[in-house]
């Protein structure tokens, strides 16, 4: 190898190490950052880390409660929608069963059945999308665990 072209092998070197970097990225997820920027945050500002620590604690709580609201809300409409449809199958069925009595045999039938009819329908198709719902959080939840 001649002297001309050793110099330019040397030459490209040089440029091939000032041409490199180095990137160096971090990040964090969560309430809360980590431990070493909690720190550079109370070396800039005194007491930041902190109130940056009960801002998180006054959050969580905060979430905690309107998840507490929303399931118990949740549970209230249940239990109502359940009176309400046990209210309107029972007149249903006593308007059907006092029709049978005052002698309208096959409207009152119809009627027990028409409702019967309806309120396992309910039942049927309720039980059905929360099956569904399920097997979609389960999907969700697989391919969130395999990422």
């Amino acid at each position: 190898m001649g002297r001309k072209s050793r110099g330019k092998l040397a030459r490209q070197r040089r440029q091939l190490r000032q041409i490199q970097t180095v990137e160096l990225s971090t990040s964090f997820s969560g309430p809360l950052p980590p431990p070493a920027q909690l720190k550079e945050y109370d070396n800039v500002v005194p007491g930041a880390a902190e109130r940056i620590i009960a801002l998180a604690e006054n959050q969580s709580g905060h979430r905690q409660a309107l998840e507490k609201q929303v399931v118990s809300g949740g549970v209230t409409r249940e239990r109502n929608g359940q009176m309400m449809g046990f209210v309107v199958a029972m007149t249903g069925m006593l308007g059907g069963f006092y029709l049978i009595a005052t002698g309208f045999s096959w409207i009152g039938i119809s009627t027990i059945i028409a409702n019967l009819t309806a309120f396992t329908t309910v039942f049927v198709v309720g039980r059905h999308s929360q099956r569904i719902e399920r097997q979609e959080k389960h999907a969700r939840f697989v391919r969130r665990a395999s990422r």
